[in-house]
């Protein structure tokens, strides 16, 4: 059977573009799959969006691929929540 192993996720806004989700199933992490998505699709949005941003946990190993791909880190944010009801 055939087996999905890499997939990124991404949109577009005007001036914008994300990449949503990058995963690798553990058993081909090593391999480079996720750094052929990420060029694959900086490609794809070259001459379209002239910035691309990514959302990535601080401490994830996938953190040096994205700084080689030569994304840099912006000012902290932080994730705030609150039950629904109260």
């Amino acid at each position: 059977t055939k087996e999905i192993v890499a997939v990124l996720m991404s949109d577009r806004l005007e001036g914008l573009a994300a990449f949503r989700f990058v995963a690798t199933l553990p058993a081909y992490r090593g391999r480079g799959l996720a750094r052929a998505l990420l060029v694959a699709g900086l490609a794809a949005l070259a001459g379209h969006e002239p910035w691309v941003q990514l959302t990535v946990t601080c401490g994830n190993p996938a953190e040096i691929l994205y700084d080689r791909l030569g994304f840099r880190a912006l000012p902290a944010t932080f994730d705030m929540v609150r039950p629904v009801s109260t």
